[in-house]
């Protein structure tokens, strides 16, 4: 009783005590990892539209990563704990791959906004079970959980707002000044060359003057995404390319900006 209880107490302060998401997902499924042995463990959050993104995993395997993910989807829709013996028996998920699960919700203000869920991919006898005594205390460290990571998902989302453009989704002049603050540092510390590429587009007053303004809009969203494709694999997203070392070839992207008709 008093293991579980400094588990629990443990597991409700580090969750306090961080506001990025995916730290706090990791610190609470490494506790239930240790307080719950299972091979896989993951946190997955909804975004409200639906959609599910795995914010922390523990153990995980492919096959696992499979299960995890249709245990919180069906966690998520439906506002209820799951348990289950095997997945692949169980209609509520209709799994391929057999095995055991468990699954929790984290609830705030009526939302299930996430979902705690543990896998084993051998398949039990019989469904796990909350004991008696461990239920409640359990439900408040869940609540408790999803009041503080709700707050940081909020937090990350209003901060992801204000250094990027409303209608590229491109980051804007803010996070430009601190990123080229940051990398000009960088690059004096390690002493390596900073390489900064300015995009400018010819005639982009002529689109708006002779087609309207929406079609400008639209040709700034479409241009914004060329550059943006060749640095995915560094999640980097501006106009303004910070340049490190990617090896990237500037003529590459003129060559593509020429082919491209707006």
């Amino acid at each position: 009783m008093l293991r579980r209880r400094e588990i629990f107490e443990s597991v409700v302060h580090r969750a306090y005590a961080e506001t990025d998401p995916q730290i706090l997902a990791r610190a609470l499924v490494e506790q239930f990892a240790d307080w719950l042995p299972m091979p896989a463990w993951g946190l997955f959050a909804s975004n409200g539209t639906g959609h599910l993104s795995m914010l922390a995993a523990h153990g995980s395997q492919p096959v696992a990563e499979t299960t995890l993910a249709g245990v919180a989807a069906w966690v998520v829709a439906s506002d209820q704990a799951f348990l289950s013996a095997d997945v692949a028996r169980d209609a509520r998920v209709g799994l391929a791959e057999p095995g055991t699960a468990v699954g929790l919700p984290l609830v705030c203000d009526g939302r299930t906004i996430a979902a705690l869920v543990g896998c084993d991919p051998q398949p039990s006898a019989r469904a796990p079970r909350v004991g008696v005594g461990t239920r409640q205390p359990l439900q408040r460290v869940l609540d408790l959980v999803a009041i503080a990571l709700d707050h940081a998902l909020r937090l990350q989302k209003a901060e992801a707002l204000s250094v990027t453009d409303d209608l590229t989704g491109l980051y804007n002049s803010r996070f430009l000044k601190d990123a080229l603050f940051r990398e000009a540092k960088r690059a004096v510390r390690y002493g390596r060359p900073l390489a900064v590429l300015f995009l400018d587009l010819d005639g982009f007053k002529n689109v708006n003057d002779q087609h309207g303004h929406l079609c400008g809009s639209r040709t700034l969203v479409e241009a914004g995404a060329i550059p943006a494709s060749f640095l995915n694999a560094h999640k980097a997203r501006l106009l303004l390319l910070t340049l490190l070392s990617s090896g990237l070839e500037v003529g590459a992207i003129r060559r593509v900006f020429a082919q491209d008709v707006y």
